[in-house]
């Protein structure tokens, strides 16, 4: 058996026997698979977790990105979250940069690289990250006249 197929077995109660099938796609049959696949995920979820080599433009979630962008008078080409939310669906590089680069541009003041920063050491704590690997792109900013020190304070 696999270490998930283990975790598995070991979280639940369930045998390697219906671990190793529902790796494969099929189904033990039994009335707690449901219950199983719950209990694995709420023991992943309270493991401690790193996140390494985090952009923390990256993290700007659609409603926060909207919101700063109304906050801040920048025009973007989604009308609702809903649709920001699609442009984060991406299949290339380009895609991902693009978006990237979107959501980076309604970044123009303190209060914005706050919010965003805050946002995201909330979720990350929410989601039990001990240790983060934080990056920023002060030169998506300060390209765009963002001054250094508005990006850093």
């Amino acid at each position: 058996a696999d270490l998930m197929s283990s975790m598995a077995a070991g979280a639940t109660g369930a045998g390697v026997a219906d671990a190793d099938a529902h790796k494969r796609g099929g189904r033990s049959g039994g009335a707690d698979d449901d219950g199983d696949i719950d209990a694995l995920r709420a023991f992943i979820d309270g493991l401690p977790k790193a996140e390494l080599h985090v952009h923390v433009e990256g993290t700007l979630e659609p409603e926060l990105m909207l919101t700063i962008a109304r906050r801040n008078g920048v025009a973007l080409p989604y009308a609702s979250v809903d649709e920001a939310r699609a442009a984060y669906r991406f299949t290339q590089l380009q895609d991902f940069l693009d978006a990237y680069y979107m959501a980076a541009s309604v970044l123009r003041v303190e209060r914005d690289f706050y919010d965003m920063t805050w946002a995201y050491v909330q979720r990350a704590h929410a989601d039990a990250v001990r240790h983060i690997e934080l990056f920023f792109d002060p030169q998506t900013h300060t390209e765009r006249g963002v001054p250094f020190d508005v990006v850093v304070r």
